[in-house]
């Protein structure tokens, strides 16, 4: 029981970590930066954010393509059906 009940706070965690990362794009979006420089700048910051607050690549990498799949889905790239993360 305590396992499960940790696991679903990880989960919880790495969900708002997500959502947080989200809103720093959404951020820049609103503030015109051109895309080629928020592209870079988000990527860079996600990855070396990701990677600083999690102890797994495995989860850091989970994180990522979490908030790459919601961006593309923001930004008409990709249909929700089409975001399966395993």
């Amino acid at each position: 029981m305590k396992k499960t009940k940790q696991t679903i706070n990880i989960n919880e965690r790495h969900e708002i970590m997500a959502k947080d990362l989200d809103r720093v794009i959404q951020g820049w979006r609103r503030k015109r930066i051109p895309v080629e420089d928020a592209v870079e700048l988000s990527i860079d910051f996600m990855v070396n954010f990701a990677f600083y607050a999690c102890k797994e690549a495995k989860v850091a990498n989970h994180l990522i393509v979490s908030a790459i799949s919601r961006e593309l889905i923001h930004s008409g790239e990709m249909h929700d059906s089409e975001t399966i993360i395993q």
